[in-house]
Order: C-alpha cells, then sequence, then structure tokens
C-alpha cells in the first residue's frame, strides 16, 4: 500500500470548514512518532535539575552523617549506625518528593510554566546550571 491513503471519504466542503482537521493513517503515525521526541525535548532539563538536586542532598547528607558518627565515635554499633543513615535517607526522599513531583507533572503538562518552577528550583537550591 504505498502512497498516501485515505481510509474515509469525506466531502471537499468539509476540508474548508474552520476548526475542522482531517488527518488520515499517515498523519496520526507521523504524530504519534514526533510525541515521545516532544516529550523529551521538556523534560530532560528538568530530569538534569532533578538529578542534580537529589546529588545535592545526598552529597549534604553525607557530609552531616560523617560529622554525626565522628562525634559519637565509638557510641554506635554499626546497627545503630545503619538505622540513622536510612532515617536520614528516608527523611532526604520526604523532603525531596514535592519539589521533584511537582518539577514532574510541569514539565508533562503542556503549559509553559514548567521553566518558572525549573528556574525556581535552581534558584532555591542553588543549582548551577
Amino acid at each position: 500500500m504505498a502512497g498516501k491513503r485515505n481510509f474515509l471519504s469525506v466531502s471537499g466542503a468539509v476540508e474548508h470548514v474552520k476548526e475542522v482537521f482531517l488527518f488520515n493513517i499517515d498523519d496520526l503515525g507521523r504524530i504519534r512518532d514526533a510525541t515521545p521526541a516532544r516529550c523529551r525535548q521538556h523534560t530532560a532539563p528538568a530530569e538534569q535539575v532533578i538529578d542534580r538536586l537529589t546529588c545535592h542532598f545526598e552529597q549534604k547528607r553525607e557530609e552531616v552523617l560523617k560529622g554525626l558518627f565522628a562525634r559519637l565515635n565509638g557510641k554506635l554499633t554499626e546497627t545503630d549506625k545503619e538505622y540513622i543513615a536510612g532515617a536520614f535517607r528516608r527523611l532526604q526522599n520526604q523532603l525531596l518528593h514535592g519539589p521533584i513531583s511537582a518539577l514532574r507533572e510541569e514539565t508533562h503538562s503542556e503549559s509553559a510554566g514548567g521553566h518558572t518552577l525549573l528556574e525556581a528550583l535552581r534558584k532555591l537550591f542553588r543549582l548551577q546550571e
């Protein structure tokens, strides 16, 4: 089936009606193929900020734990240290959940507000581009 395919016979007059769009299977296939690339274009900057934000928090968490464990040297068992580290990791995840979820929702919506939220997160958490 080479060439353009029309599976629905529509009067030629419909083509000129305002707010009416005619698509055939080939048109829909091209739209479907272009959609993931367009989504990746909008979500890539947000994913980079999410990665940097997570890395930034992980570094800070490790610094705090290192200082805490140094101060309590000899007073904690390995089980205690693992429990405390897990508690800090859960706290980090809870703190980051809201901003990361909001950023993902914003970048998946069709609004231009995603860039505003993206810039706000960069500024709030002092993340460099």
